[in-house]
């Protein structure tokens, strides 16, 4: 299996296993952010929660967001895997567009 598949394929299988994630990052004290990111949820301790099928990343300032990671060609399966140009991602792996 050729190197870049194979690392596809750990991604893949990393994404799949992961429904939920807490965000964290910015916060105030311990009860998690001051306003969650869009795609996620506050629950009852005051952390945020990314919503079914979302991943928490940290943006370049550091700040939290949810991402749909099955879909975004800028963190494809995983936070910061971004899709090489005319490819995209699809189900947290990316490829051709073809």
């Amino acid at each position: 299996m050729a190197r870049g598949s194979l690392f596809c394929v750990l991604i893949a299988m990393t994404a799949a296993g992961c429904q939920t994630s807490s965000i964290t990052g910015s916060t105030t004290g311990s009860q998690g952010p001051a306003q969650c990111p869009a795609s996620s949820a506050r629950e009852p301790d005051g952390t945020c929660i990314c919503n079914l099928d979302y991943a928490d990343c940290l943006d370049d300032a550091g700040e939290p967001f949810c991402t749909n990671a099955q879909l975004d060609n800028d963190n494809c399966g995983a936070c910061g895997v971004v899709c090489l140009i005319g490819e995209s991602c699809l189900g947290g792996i990316w490829g051709s567009a073809t």
